[in-house]
């Protein structure tokens, strides 16, 4: 902690063995992750963002 991702590489680095299901960045409050979800001040575009924020995706395994 912290770490940097940048969440279309994450995805990226995934395929094809899993698949990003739902993804989202919360922006960051002063309290730290979990009440920045608690607050859920989602960033636009999560794929594409360059802001600081908390990851939260689910990936599925493939089925290959």
């Amino acid at each position: 902690e912290p770490h940097k991702l940048n969440p279309t590489d994450l995805i990226r680095f995934l395929k094809p063995e899993f698949y990003c299901e739902q993804l989202q960045v919360y922006a960051p409050v002063t309290h730290g992750i979990y009440d920045s979800i608690r607050a859920n001040k989602k960033l636009q575009q999560p794929e594409k963002t360059t802001e600081k924020g908390y990851l939260s995706a689910k990936f599925i395994k493939s089925k290959n």
